[in-house]
């Protein structure tokens, strides 16, 4: 009943977040548009239309009423409590449980090397100063094992009387931590807790009494999973240098943990992966619960080597899913069907709970920007070596780092690249000669709990994948991002019209492999959509592709990107009327054809680039219905003439113009007619056949616009 009622407490508080993060989209939208129109201060509320200042204001009360729902909500259910209410306790939550810690300690022979190295260290006749030892490595590596097979050992026993081994969870309270050490140091013979006269010490009292009963004694205590430096700052001070050999083993996932560990004397034990061969002997003695003389069929081999690469060397996932295949026939169909669907066993299957409890502990621990950079990593494909450069400056574009005194962003992102590094949540896979990590990968199963947790938090699902059948099934996913779209996966095409939350969609379809109609009738059903990206790959042109009889629900789209031979825009694109940005790419549009982009009403941003419009003239006409275009970017080969008429784009302000060497000369007229010109930039100017002129127009300009060329 218990477990119930927190279930239906933790479904209460996804509820409640979720409404929070809808909200949070809302936001982000109504700033979206706001700056999108107000883009340039001092001037912007004289030339607002007032029904567009209305209309702003109005989303915003909404958004405000909203706002004050949910909070209302939650003081009157008290989903979240206060901060100062539950920062104190004890949380077994941030626990792993007992489970988890001892999945294969019975089958941990490929720790005894470690072990042996430990006991080493544990000597006392060595050493008799207190030493510490680190023991660091993701998680599920069987540092926990490593350290409890040491601390059960006889010579360790025998030479330590008084033992204690703390599970130190992410939120403890220290007065508990010291009052469980003293019941293991010393059982019941001492009262360290309580005053002469009934009281409670301090913590710092009790601290000094835990030292002074030590002060003569060689003692060993285990630190199970400690997760910060500052948590070892706070227990470090309990234990004296007393010249006794006293030792201290602390196991972590956080390389600074175990560099903080600053006694006399300290160890660094750092745990690796399996290799290959004990991988292999762990999988098979787990498939057949302890039998050592199995050996698999040949059709069981390949697919067992897949599914070995997956596990990454990790114990704990290896004796997981080893777990789940026990339980299955041993048909080569079955575990191939495991291992494609790995995700979802991960996060729906109880038997793989370890595995997920341990990594969403890693999760759970991290601050908010943190976690915002790690679930960035779900968009990089399988096994793909991401550079760190790369990778930061994505951070900085992305908005995810915060600013700091004296500080370049580039070098802030650095710093949670290695805090992350630290925390062995991705691996360092190429080192420079300086010591520098010039690239990183995550592990295999840490990046399939990334993309889920992705998906819950409605942050961003994955590049570069084929859709997945099933994928109807995610109601609230907003954001999916270039799937591949072909005849393997029709069937999940067809699911696409299930996600009435998405609001970002980007696609990657091949013409010919799947028919128009079925990606069109679930796309066309999208009405929360705000950005469609789609992208064609075809060996001719795909005249037609998006075209329907029925109009979609694009009402709410205000962005959108082709690419693709396409030779003629659809009809509803004239009819979109929130769209504010069009991009096209080699979408081969013909003379005569792109006349439908000047029926849209609240475009802001047009970009054509190569290949996207074949025709030699362009012209924005007085009738044209573009009064809120500002910016204008183009490259085009066959572009001869580009003229803007007098009243055509009242608003304009941004013209970016890049020449093809090779291609036709352009002629660029109406440069007067821009009224509200502020910059105007030519790549490979020389094309330009009459580029005197424009630059004397320019000049003359009442709005002195500056031109880069």
């Amino acid at each position: 009943m218990a477990a119930e009622a927190r279930e239906d407490n933790n479904n209460i508080v996804r509820t409640w977040v979720r409404q929070i993060k809808d909200l949070a989209y809302e936001i982000e939208d109504c700033l979206a548009e706001f700056t999108l129109h107000f883009e340039h201060r001092g001037r912007w509320y004289k030339l607002l239309a007032l029904g567009t200042r209305h209309q702003i204001a109005s989303n915003i009360r909404d958004i405000k009423a909203k706002v004050q729902e949910v909070s209302q909500r939650n003081m009157r259910y008290t989903i979240i409590e206060p901060l100062d209410s539950r920062y104190d306790t004890t949380s077994s939550y941030a626990q792993l449980s007992p489970r988890t810690s001892a999945l294969f300690e019975e089958d941990s022979h490929f720790l005894d090397g470690p072990k042996a190295t430990m006991i080493e260290w544990m000597n006392i006749k060595m050493d008799k100063q207190l030493s510490v030892i680190g023991v660091v490595g993701m998680g599920g590596l069987g540092k926990t094992t490593l350290a409890k097979k040491v601390y059960d050992s006889p010579e360790i026993k025998s030479q330590f009387t008084y033992r204690a081994w703390i599970t130190v969870s992410q939120s403890f309270e220290m007065r508990d931590l010291i009052r469980e050490m003293i019941k293991q140091l010393f059982g019941g013979q001492y009262d360290l807790i309580g005053n002469q006269d009934g009281g409670m010490k301090r913590v710092d009292q009790i601290i000094l009494s835990l030292k002074d009963k030590l002060k003569d004694k060689a003692y060993f205590v285990v630190l199970d999973d400690l997760w910060t430096p500052q948590a070892w700052n706070s227990i470090k001070q309990v234990f004296p240098n007393n010249g006794k050999g006293s030792r201290v083993i602390v196991t972590t996932q956080n390389s600074d943990v175990a560099q903080d560990c600053d006694s006399l004397h300290t160890y660094i034990y750092r745990l690796g992966p399996l290799s290959d061969k004990d991988s292999h002997d762990l999988f098979l003695k787990k498939i057949n619960r302890g039998n050592e003389n199995y050996t698999l069929t040949e059709e069981l081999k390949s697919v067992t080597t897949k599914i070995l690469k997956k596990c990454g060397g990790l114990p704990l996932a290896i004796v997981t899913i080893a777990g789940l295949l026990a339980n299955k026939p041993k048909r080569k169909e079955e575990w191939q069907k495991l291992l494609n669907h790995l995700g979802v066993e991960l996060d729906t299957n109880p038997s793989a709970e370890p595995v997920k409890e341990i990594l969403i502990l890693s999760y759970n621990d991290l601050p908010y920007h943190l976690k915002t950079c790690l679930l960035y990593l779900s968009i990089f494909p399988e096994d793909f070596e991401i550079k760190r450069k790369r990778l930061v400056n994505r951070w900085v574009a992305e908005g995810f780092v915060r600013e700091k005194s004296g500080l370049t962003p580039e070098d802030v992102a650095d710093e949670y690249f290695y805090e992350l590094i630290g925390r062995s949540l991705i691996q360092s896979s190429r080192v420079g000669i300086d010591g520098t990590i010039k690239s990183c990968r995550v592990h295999d199963i840490t990046r399939e709990l990334i993309v889920g947790k992705a998906i819950e938090e409605k942050f961003v699902f994955i590049t570069g994948f084929a859709l997945p059948e099933g994928i109807g099934n995610l109601k609230e996913l907003q954001e999916l991002l270039l799937a591949r779209v072909g005849a393997a996966n029709a069937n999940a095409v067809d699911e696409l019209q299930k996600l009435h939350q998405l609001k970002k969609l980007g696609v990657l379809v091949s013409v010919g492999k799947i028919t128009s109609t079925r990606f069109i009738i679930s796309i066309y059903q999208l009405s929360c959509l705000r950005s469609l990206d789609i992208k064609i790959s075809s060996s001719g042109k795909a005249i037609r592709f998006l075209d329907s009889d029925t109009l979609p629900l694009f009402d709410n789209l205000k962005s959108l990107n082709l690419e693709g031979p396409i030779g003629r825009l659809p009809n509803w694109v004239g009819s979109l009327d929130k769209l504010m940005k069009l991009k096209l790419h080699e979408t081969e549009l013909e003379d005569g054809t792109i006349s439908i982009l000047q029926e849209l009403p609240n475009l802001v941003l047009l970009s054509l680039s190569r290949r996207s419009y074949l025709g030699c003239e362009l012209v924005f006409g007085e009738g044209t219905a573009l009064k809120k275009l500002k910016m204008l970017q183009l490259q085009l080969g066959t572009l001869e003439t580009l003229n803007f008429e007098e009243l055509a784009l009242p608003q304009f302000e941004i013209l970016e113009i890049q020449m093809l060497d090779g291609e036709s000369d352009l002629v660029i007229m109406g440069i007067p007619h821009l009224s509200k010109l502020k910059r105007m930039t030519i790549g490979n100017s020389h094309k330009v056949a009459n580029l005197d002129t424009v630059q004397q127009h320019v000049e003359s300009h009442p709005n002195h616009p500056v031109l880069e060329v």
